[in-house]
């Protein structure tokens, strides 16, 4: 059993892990997704403002703005025209910290932290790379005494499509990166920004003097990578952003990973073994308080003169199967003795005593058998097999004791059949099997109380006298003038003196209408014989024999009548 939980626990842990892991690499990548994705609003959040600014006026004013022919009042007025209009493009948001135009000839023009001319731009690395990018966005850091920015020019064209200038947004460097930099993950993740040229142009790791290439590895799916700086085994995901060249890498180690995952291990393993020792406490607590009562019954059903003189008393246990095995045997007791009573009390109604005689030789032994099945369970602690079997018995016992009708449905004779087979099937484990198969007609068809029982109590005395595996098949079937129930097992079979007494015994019932005396542990076959007799009184199916492939059979049924089944 530890074994078993042993491994189960494993497994658990197994799945645990594969399942938390896929989470998280699905967190990861749901995160990288969303850090390249606010890198790209803020992108394109930058780019508006440059289109809407070449869109507009700006680059003709510009051009304005540097001719030397200019007089000095028209310069002031186109001056003040391009303020206006880039504070128009540049609003108030302050994320935009500069918004210039350059022109072509040589001066420019900007607004935010440096408001005024432009001049000695021409040469610069950026101005000439935006230029050659022929419309397209170029991106760029450039910092200055005081703070650091990211750059986003495009160049812009005059009416015969030569480039005429470039104009140009900037953002604080820490301010753009900032929050698309905060991961939100319940483990510490390593975010790392790439630039075209495979450098890192932001992260939110503080080490970064010496860095695994991450970007070496680039896949669209996850990847677990061994960093070699620092020997750590780590999974990277890889979102790209946009058509700049850029790619977003979350990284986070493996022990990092996992960790949430062993602190809740941790605790369910914990609570197992706390349950587990709970359990094994609470069970053998169960099996004395269980297995004191029952010892007491099996004692009590083995003296047959304290059985039949006086009842069972035992202490309340409030344990409901018990209590009401105890019950059922009291009322059993108490039944026994009330038909003992009308039998002698009514001789003179015959048939009716000839049947209750007949339904009270129930074999004792099985009850005994039970019993001492039911106690050793106990002591092993098998709490669910002694409660079903418990149950099954006070079920049997109160239909055997019951005496309202001496012919009941077949359905109700086959369930008590059921739960007798199912209290064999605790006692002997896989050796016995069984099975029924009933036409659904059948099921409220009246048949002699205990008939089907006792041909199937006797199939389990035929078949235990060999080695198992032993088999027992209940068929009932409906043909055109009758109904039949069958039951066989793979048993030894009758013996040839058996077959011949028994068919001197029903012919002679048949030839001199009287009975042989029937004892307890009698013939039950005859006993079975002669209560369709009593019933009948006219002819009735009684077959019996062996069966080729080995073991014995035995039907019976009656014929259908015009006004219906009987």
């Amino acid at each position: 059993m530890v074994v078993v939980l042993g491994l189960l626990a494993i497994m658990f842990s197994i799945m645990q892990y594969r399942s938390h892991r896929s989470t998280a690499l699905e967190s990861m990548q749901r995160a990288c997704r969303a850090t390249a994705s606010g890198i790209q609003a803020n992108l394109t959040q930058m780019d508006s403002v440059v289109l809407n600014a070449i869109s507009s006026d700006l680059t003709d004013l510009i051009n304005h703005f540097s001719d030397p022919d200019e007089s000095n009042l028209e310069h002031f007025q186109v001056r003040k025209q391009i303020t206006s209009l880039l504070l128009s493009q540049k609003g108030f948001d302050y994320t935009v910290r500069q918004l210039s135009i350059f022109s072509s000839l040589g001066t420019g023009y900007g607004l935010g932290d440096s408001t005024g001319p432009f001049t000695d731009y021409l040469d610069s690395d950026w101005y000439n790379n935006t230029m050659s990018r022929n419309g397209r966005k170029f991106i760029s850091v450039k910092e200055d005494s005081r703070h650091e920015y990211l750059s986003l020019s495009r160049a812009y064209f005059d009416n015969y499509h030569n480039p005429a200038g470039v104009v140009e947004c900037m953002e604080f460097y820490d301010d753009f990166f900032s929050s698309a930099l905060q991961d939100n993950l319940q483990f510490n993740a390593h975010i790392f920004i790439y630039d075209r040229d495979n450098q890192i142009i932001a992260t939110n790791f503080k080490d970064v003097g010496s860095l695994f290439p991450y970007y070496d590895f680039q896949s669209s799916e996850p990847m677990k990578l061994k960093n070699t700086l620092n020997g750590n085994r780590e999974y990277a995901v890889y979102e790209e952003i946009g058509s700049e060249d850029f790619l977003a890498v979350m990284t986070v180690s493996l022990s990092e990973l996992v960790r949430p995952l062993f602190h809740t291990l941790f605790f369910i393993l914990g609570m197992f073994a706390f349950v587990f020792v709970l359990g094994i406490l609470l069970s053998g607590y169960m099996a004395r308080r269980i297995s004191n009562p029952i010892r007491s019954i099996y004692h009590f059903l083995s003296d047959k003169d304290s059985m039949h003189s006086e009842k069972l008393v035992l202490e309340e246990t409030n344990i409901r199967e018990i209590d009401r095995l105890t019950d059922s045997i009291n009322e059993y007791i108490e039944k026994s003795q009330e038909q003992t009573e009308t039998i002698i009390a009514l001789h003179e109604q015959e048939i009716q005593t000839q049947m209750l005689a007949l339904q009270s030789q129930m074999n004792p032994h099985f009850l005994y058998n039970s019993l001492a099945s039911i106690a050793e369970m106990a002591r092993e602690g098998l709490a669910d097999s002694v409660m079903v079997m418990t149950s099954n018995i006070s079920e049997i016992l109160r239909y055997i004791s019951s005496n309202k009708e001496q012919l009941i449905p077949i359905g109700t004779e086959l369930d008590i059949c059921d739960k007798y087979l199912e209290c064999m099937k605790i006692r002997f484990g896989e050796n016995l099997q069984y099975g029924f198969e009933i036409d659904d007609a059948l099921w409220d068809v009246m048949i002699p109380k205990l008939c089907i029982q006792l041909l199937v109590e006797n199939a389990i005395k035929s078949v235990t006298k060999q080695a198992p595996p032993w088999k027992i098949s209940i068929i009932g079937r409906i043909e055109e003038d009758c109904w039949k129930i069958e039951v066989s097992d793979n048993g030894s079979g009758f013996d040839a003196a058996a077959m011949e007494k028994l068919r001197v015994q029903t012919e002679s019932i048949l030839t001199t209408h009287s009975f042989p005396s029937l004892q307890i542990n009698g013939s039950g076959l005859l006993n079975i014989f002669i209560r369709f007799y009593l019933i009948d009184k006219a002819p009735f199916i009684f077959e019996y024999g062996n069966r080729e492939s080995g073991g014995a059979y035995v039907r019976v049924g009656r014929y259908i009548r015009k006004e219906g089944m009987v």
